[in-house]
């Protein structure tokens, strides 16, 4: 549940270990927030123009993002499923995470302490928010 409360349905949620990050959807709209239970230090407008989701696929896999834009600042969740063992058998790896970037420029990469349980979930996702820009990141 991370930062959501009980009547929203969390679109993504993760523990970077300095903090969580919840993409929260309700009643009032979807919103972004990043902080600790009980002390939310960055929160967007519900239903923001300045949210939207994008996705891409992969072979064997594919990556699902919200991405929260405020002045020169971008906020974007990611998880995505990897393809591995090409060679052997399809061994998927799940990996998910926070980038800041400012001006187009990432200054900060988190990644998820339980990236398999860090799933963003794209139908919600898709039904609640725009299709923006997908990302792209190391």
């Amino acid at each position: 549940m991370g930062l959501c409360t009980v009547d929203e349905r969390p679109i993504f949620s993760c523990s970077t270990g300095r903090q969580t990050v919840s993409v929260c959807a309700g009643a009032g709209g979807v919103q972004y927030r990043a902080g600790r239970p009980g002390a939310v230090a960055l929160a967007s407008p519900a239903n923001s123009a300045d949210l939207s989701y994008a996705n891409t696929a992969y072979s064997g896999g594919g990556e699902s993002q919200v991405r929260f834009l405020r002045g020169d600042y971008a906020y974007t969740v990611w998880s995505g499923v990897y393809r591995t063992g090409f060679k052997t058998t399809n061994n998927p790896e799940f990996r998910s995470g926070v980038i800041v970037s400012k001006n187009g420029k990432p200054f900060s990469t988190r990644t998820c302490v339980a990236p398999s349980d860090a799933v963003l979930d794209l139908g919600l996702a898709e039904q609640t928010l725009p299709a923006g820009s997908f990302v792209d990141h190391d």
